[in-house]
Formats: C-alpha cells, structure tokens, sequence
C-alpha cells in the first residue's frame, strides 16, 4: 500500500531578517539563519481509510489523528447524501495498531436511530451540526473542538468515544477546522477568518484562551494569508508545534480557477510569526483519491524509530465545488506520509 515517494523542499528560515529566500534543490546560507531541511518520504498512494458506510456515503471530510500509547485514534467528519450544508455532517471513529490499518467500530453510541452497527460519536446531523473536528490531550483527558452553527464548541472525553460537556466556548465564524496547541498557561486557538474591509478573502488567524470553562478571547490577529494573490484563498490554519522553537503551518491553498486545494508551508519560532510562500505548493497533489484536494490533518505524531512525523491528511480526486454536483458518490480518503525535519547549521 505504500510506495516510497520522495519529494524534498530545502526552506531556508530567516527569523531575524524581514525577508525570507526560498529555493529547490540547493541549500544557500544567509547568516544568521535558521535552516531546516523539510523532506516527506513514505506518502501513501491508495487510502488508509475511505468512505464506504451509508452516513458517509456524500464525504468523509475534516480528520485529526492522535497516537496514545502505541494506539492510533481518529476522529473525522462524514455526511450523507445528498449533501445539503455543514449543519448535515456527524463526527465519527476509528482507530489503528499500527497506523497503517484502520478499524471503524461498531459503537453503538445511541446518538441516532438513522444508522444501525454505526461509529459516530457526535451526532450532528440532528443538533445543528458538527463540523470540522480537532482532538487535542488535555489535562489527562480529550477535548475535541467542532463547528455547530455560528460558535465554535468543545467536549472532553476519557478515551475519545463518548464525549462530555458538550458547550459553545466562543460565538466566532470560523467555517473551517480551527486547531489548538496548549502552552503554558494558555492555548492558542487557530482559526480562519475573513478581512473587515476585505470580506470575499480568506485568511488563517490567531487568539488566544486561558480556560475552556470559563472563556475570556482575545481579539484575532492575522498570521497566514494567500498574499494577496487573486484568485487563491486560504483554505485552513493547519499549525503544529514540533518542538519549543519551531512550530509548522500547512494550510490548504484554495485555487478557485482549478477548484483545488493544495498544503503550502509555513514555519515559525513563536507560533505566531511565520514565514509563507504562497507560490509553493508543499505537498503536490496525487495520482488517486488525493488528486484534486488535500486537508491536512493538525496533528503531528513523532515516531522515534523513523525520527520523523507522521502528518496524515483528507484527500479526494473531486474538486472543492465540484463535489456539490454528486450523491451517494463516497468521496475522500486518508492519507498519510513523514516528514523529516533536519536542521541547518
């Protein structure tokens, strides 16, 4: 099911200058710098996991994967047919040994009585949605935040199927995956969100909470935008934290000529500064389920062995807007691939 693909993008980080040089293939030394080499080997070919059941049978859509003691978790969102608006969409379950082979369980939640021996941990379809999911380890628990309506919400659960304290923690329109990287004393939530004056663009943003249950936002500032460039959008924040000093962005670049989206790069010190190519298109679209868009998934999981990442991402071979047309088509797969991250002198 894998085949080794190479593809190697050498970023040259310069953080403490205002400009920043990219370049293929060769390595130049701007001093001082901070150099990394980004290199992403293993890219699955054919899906890990794909849409096949009845409530999937429009899309699977938005993932985000956790690794927890040698076990691999899933959380996705999946709507059925015909599709009607995000509201229609519940979130579901799966898990894996090896992160390679996946299992949707029978769960039998009793969240529905439209879907018999089903996985779904979060009924949207009949609750006003439930949109976009992203899992995050929290104080010895899971908490997941979601889409329902206009606010984002949040729930916490012990092993990641039956969730709890369900609430809206922040009426914000943010009608993508937002993600979370807990800090000390604080998280910084990621969000997309649209210009005052510029309301038709689409840019990825930053706030930040101190508490879930008792929520105090600041304002939004903006961290990741298509640069200007008309005619692409940005589709998701897409922002990981590798270590202390080095945090990675992979939003999905929406072309609206081609009807795609493609996960550019962005990398930063703080979390909050980064540095972006809107012309580089990071992580080139596939041959299969991945050939039209790519959502990566906001989670990074370190594997030791490998000394790499493993990032995983929803593809599908449909186009963004194109996917409307169709019913009972069970679009989008997952993917997966590592990056190796090696650091310049």
């Amino acid at each position: 099911m894998l085949k080794r693909a190479r593809v190697v993008l050498l970023l040259i980080i310069c953080f403490f200058f205002s400009s920043c040089h990219f370049f293929e293939k060769e390595t130049r030394s701007i001093e001082p710098s901070y150099a990394s080499r980004f290199e992403v080997v293993e890219r699955t070919t054919s899906p890990l996991l794909e849409a096949n059941k009845k409530w999937e049978s429009w899309a699977i859509n938005y993932i985000s994967v956790l690794e927890i003691n040698g076990k691999f978790h899933m959380w996705y969102e999946a709507y059925a047919s015909p599709f009607k608006d995000d509201k229609s969409s519940n979130i579901c379950y799966a898990y894996s040994t090896d992160g390679v082979n996946w299992e949707k369980p029978v769960l039998n939640l009793k969240l529905t009585d439209k879907y018999q021996r089903n996985n779904i941990v979060i009924n949207g379809e009949d609750n006003g949605g439930a949109h976009a999911p992203f899992v995050f380890k929290d104080n010895g628990k899971l908490r997941m935040i979601f889409k329902r309506g206009s606010a984002l919400y949040t729930g916490v659960s012990d092993e990641g199927k039956e969730w709890e304290q369900i609430e809206a923690f922040w009426d914000y329109p943010s009608d993508t995956q937002s993600n979370v990287i807990k800090e000390e004393g604080h998280y910084k939530i990621y969000v997309r969100y649209r210009y005052k004056n510029k309301p038709k663009e689409r840019l990825a943003g930053l706030t930040s909470l101190k508490a879930f249950n008792n929520p105090t936002l600041k304002g939004v500032i903006p961290i990741l935008d298509a640069g200007n460039i008309e005619g692409y959008d940005i589709y998701n924040p897409g922002v990981m934290k590798l270590n202390d000093s080095l945090y990675i962005a992979m939003p999905s670049k929406f072309d609206y000529d081609k009807d795609s989206l493609i996960p550019g790069l962005a990398v930063s010190r703080d979390g909050r500064n980064f540095t972006f190519s809107p012309k580089f298109n990071f992580l080139k679209l596939g041959d299969d389920f991945d050939r039209k868009m790519i959502i990566i998934s906001p989670n990074v999981i370190y594997d030791k062995i490998k000394e790499g990442y493993w990032v995983y991402y929803m593809g599908t071979k449909y186009g963004h807007d194109q996917r409307l047309k169709y019913a009972n088509k069970y679009m989008g797969g997952v993917g997966r691939f590592l990056l190796k991250v090696n650091k310049g002198n």
